[in-house]
């Protein structure tokens, strides 16, 4: 019947489908469903069978059909793709795994009696050597044919560690044959490996029922190109303590781990999991026919994301997913630079970008066939060419604090980043062309020996500056696997500090660019007066800043100390009618919005300890708190990882390790920034302020029991002699009168920049009261 359906097709017409009988169309019927070709397995001793043996991972897994494909650096470097793998070389493999002799094994796949009962059976009898195991395993599976039992075989599963031998097909696709599962094991990372140096260390308990040892080494070729660090939880495998189809096991004496693959890890999103160069093919379609060659972008991994430096102008999000999709990406976003062209990949989790990076060949499929994607190490140009975007240009000022700079000096600041190690800042003279000078770390001058400032800076002074020349500056930043940034735009002109030359101590700082002239072709001619001196303006110009970064604003006095606020003048931001983008979104779109200020309380009686908590952000992956004590000028920055959170939920930060002052005791303000999931800062939230924190115990004083009790004095809004009657101190001013009610509603506030501070301190919860309203509390530390 086949033969005559065959003479029908060849004939082409209609008329002849009218010969085909019944039974040839039956018999078609019967051969789509239920004649099935027999399975095959191949034999280490095939003459086709290859003799290497070939080290991979499941990289797909079809459940339903049984069927695979095989990742392996050596085969895609042969063949051009991934191995595939058949249903019944998967099969052996699973029931391989299990325990089931080989003999045993290849009977059940010949048969088709996998299921999991006949598995049990023969595991069972396996003592009894390999004709009991078949028997018992033979007698399952008729007596749960009779009963109408259905049970599914072993399987493999996707990211399972494989050995197999390669057999091309008929078409001269390669097929995996002689498939084996290796023991996967999970471990600590105790030493990471260097590259090109010394390997690394893992201790696994699971290793040593594997090769007899509790500490495997690792190249840094094993994790392909992931960078680990002490405390990463990996798996791994030991192919040289594993059995071999056809040949014994060996244990070795030095055991080495090899497919190292990152499973969890408590490091920072902006930490850099890896520096490499991608080797992307370009994709061929029906406009651009022709052979484009392959690019060699610089590609740096931190968190969730990929950044790619160096993209040509044609290549797009597009053409871009047309890779990463297949690697479980989300999303792609292309930025064309001054220079250079960026691009940022964002995936589910950090486990799928380890994932990535853990496998140095990615093979996939585009509309004209099958390419390979490459991650090759990192050249020495990485280290040379900027590869990572720049920051938002920095800021410029003449004042520290509260305090007026020296004469020629500068303060630089600038928004610091999560995945920094290193700073560079750079000036030089406006509208001079000349090249940029770096600071000096450790003179603060111009012409740097040591040029790289800590990764904890966010500002720092230049001293010894012509006090009439405007400067700009810029900022670069370097990363732990020693790569560069791109600088960052140019700040607006600024005048050094010219020192309190007026009585107000009062000095113009900030310049304005001025149209071009025939003097001045550069477009400064405002900068010098008719005498040639610099003009004085009575108030201070507040500082310049660029869209992306607002300088931080100095902190307005505690609301308990009231004779503070008579020297503080409130900073406001200026209009710039020429920004318009929101400052709560990141370079590369996404959202970092600032939390809200944060509460301060005492975390234990003494005054050793403080609490800051604040509302969770649900964009956060990372928090940074800035803490300093009320009067001064110095904050340190902690640096905290988002544990995961829901709306409503607070989060709590407990620094320790403080010292008790005198009474009334020493206040702390805080201020929180968000770290979004790319590494970029938000703008920090409002000032937070404490209660005074318990004073350190007094020593026994000498007076008698009747000595009249302490009062504050004058200078403290206290009396004013001795019959008056003691008051708190006023919120405002000293000079209002103390029994007069001052109304402080939005009236009175109508025409001001900054609201006033709270009559009376916020209501502090405790622990009980947290527990009794049923609030959610994260903490950090």
């Amino acid at each position: 019947w086949l033969k005559e359906l065959m003479e029908c097709v060849a004939l082409g017409s209609k008329n002849s489908w009218k010969g085909v009988n019944e039974a040839t169309l039956t018999g078609l019927t019967c051969m789509d469903k239920d004649v099935k070709a027999p399975p095959t397995l191949a034999d280490v001793d095939d003459e086709d069978v290859s003799t290497e043996i070939f080290l991979g991972v499941v990289k797909s897994y079809n459940d339903r059909r049984g069927f695979g494909f095989l990742a392996c650096t050596e085969t895609a470097d042969q063949f051009g793709r991934d191995v595939y793998m058949p249903k019944a070389e998967a099969t052996m493999a699973a029931l391989l795994a299990t325990g089931i002799d080989r003999e045993t094994a290849f009977t059940m796949v010949m048969t088709g009696n996998t299921a999991a009962a006949a598995c049990s059976a023969a595991l069972a009898a396996a003592c009894h050597g390999p004709e009991a195991s078949k028997a018992a395993a033979a007698a399952c599976a008729a007596s749960s044919k009779e009963e109408g039992e259905k049970s599914s075989a072993p399987r493999l599963a996707e990211e399972d560690l494989v050995f197999f031998r390669v057999r091309k097909s008929i078409e001269g696709y390669p097929q995996a044959v002689c498939v084996q599962r290796l023991h996967k094991l999970t471990g600590s990372v105790l030493h990471p490996p260097e590259e090109g140096g010394r390997p690394g260390t893992i201790k696994s308990e699971e290793a040593t029922a594997v090769c007899g040892r509790r500490e495997v080494f690792f190249d840094f070729e094993a994790a392909g190109q992931l960078r680990t660090i002490p405390g990463d939880l990996v798996s791994f495998c030991i192919p040289e303590a594993e059995s071999k189809i056809g040949q014994e096991s060996v244990r070795p004496s030095e055991p080495f781990a090899r497919m190292v693959c990152l499973s969890s890890t408590t490091r920072p999103q902006g930490t850099v999991l890896g520096c490499f160069t991608l080797d992307l093919p370009r994709t061929r379609s029906d406009d651009l026919p022709g052979y484009r060659p392959n690019l060699r972008l610089p590609c740096h991994a931190f968190g969730d994301k990929l950044v790619l430096a160096g993209l040509p102008s044609d290549l797009d999000e597009t053409e871009l997913m047309k890779f990463f999709s297949k690697q479980g990406a989300n999303n792609a976003i292309v930025a064309h630079a001054r220079d250079r062209s960026f691009a940022s990949v964002t995936f589910s989790s950090i486990v799928d970008v380890a994932r990535f990076l853990s496998r140095i060949a990615h093979a996939y499929a585009d509309e004209k066939g099958t390419l390979i994607a490459r991650l090759l190490s990192k050249t020495t140009s990485m280290e040379e060419i900027p590869t990572l975007p720049a920051l938002p240009a920095p800021t410029l000022s003449t004042r520290d604090a509260d305090a007026e700079l020296e004469a020629g000096s500068l303060m630089v600041l600038w928004s610091p980043l999560v995945l920094a190690v290193g700073y560079t800042v750079e000036l030089r003279p406006v509208g001079s062309n000349s090249s940029w000078s770096s600071v000096d770390v450790t003179s603060k001058k111009l012409g740097a020996v040591s040029n790289r400032f800590d990764q904890s800076c966010s500002s720092c002074v230049v001293n010894s500056l012509q006090i009439s020349t405007a400067y700009e500056a810029r900022i670069s930043y370097f990363t732990n696997c020693q790569t560069i940034s791109e600088a960052s735009d140019p700040s607006k002109p600024c005048l050094p500090s010219q020192g309190n030359q007026d009585p107000k101590g009062k000095v113009a700082k900030s310049v304005t660019p001025s149209g071009p002239s025939a003097s001045n072709p550069e477009g400064y001619s405002s900068l010098l007066g008719t005498s040639g001196s610099l003009p004085l303006a009575k108030p201070p110009a507040p500082p310049a800043f660029t869209p992306g970064h607002l300088p931080p604003l100095h902190p307005p006095p505690h609301p308990h100390h009231p004779s503070l606020w008579s020297s503080w003048t409130p900073e406001v931001y200026p209009p710039d009618p020429g920004y318009t983008a929101q400052t709560w979104r990141s370079p590369t779109g996404l959202v970092v919005p600032p939390p809200a200020a944060p509460e301060l309380c005492p975390a234990d009686e003494y005054g050793f300890s403080l609490s800051v908590r604040w509302p969770a952000v649900l964009q956060a992956a990372a928090y940074v708190v800035e803490l300093r004590e009320a009067g001064t000028t110095v904050s340190e920055r902690f640096q905290r990882t988002a544990p995961e959170a829901k709306l409503g939920t607070l989060v709590e930060l407990r620094v320790g390790g403080l010292r008790p002052g005198p009474a009334p005791g020493r206040i702390y303000c805080a201020q929180v920034r968000t770290v979004g999931n790319d590494g970029w800062e938000s703008l920090p939230s409002p000032w937070g302020w404490s209660v005074p924190l318990p004073p350190a115990e007094e020593p026994a004083s000498n007076l008698s029991a009747d000595a009249a009790p302490w009062q504050p004095g004058a200078s403290l809004g206290g009396l004013q002699s001795k019959d008056e009657k003691w008051w708190p101190p006023p919120l405002l001013s000293t000079s209002q009168n103390n029994d007069q009610e001052v109304d402080f509603g939005a009236s009175h506030w109508s025409g001001s920049a900054v609201p006033p501070p709270p009559v009376a301190p916020p209501t502090l919860g405790t622990g009980l009261a947290l527990e009794e309203n049923s609030t959610e509390c994260l903490i950090l530390d």
